[in-house]
C-alpha cells in the first residue's frame, strides 16, 4: 500500500532482491515478493522511492533489453 497504493491478500512471500546500477547510473533496488492483489490500482504513492510500475510475465523480465545479466 505504501509504494504503490494496493492492497494485497494476507499472505506475502518473499522471493528475491538484488542491487544493481543501471547502464545509465542509476542505483536500483529490486525487491521481489509473491503475493495476491486484493484492492486498488497501482500508482507510484511514492514518486521519489518508485520510479515506474510494470507487470511483465517471467518471460518478458528475462527477453527485456534493459534487463541485466
Amino acid at each position: 500500500m505504501e509504494e504503490v497504493g494496493i492492497e494485497v491478500k494476507d499472505e506475502l512471500r518473499y522471493v528475491h532482491c538484488s542491487s544493481f546500477i543501471a547502464d545509465d547510473g542509476c542505483k536500483v533496488i529490486d525487491i521481489v515478493f509473491l503475493c495476491e492483489h486484493r484492492n486498488g490500482e497501482p500508482f507510484r504513492n511514492r514518486p521519489l522511492e518508485v520510479a515506474n510500475i510494470y507487470y511483465m510475465s517471467t518471460d518478458e523480465v528475462i527477453n527485456h533489453p534493459k534487463t541485466p545479466a
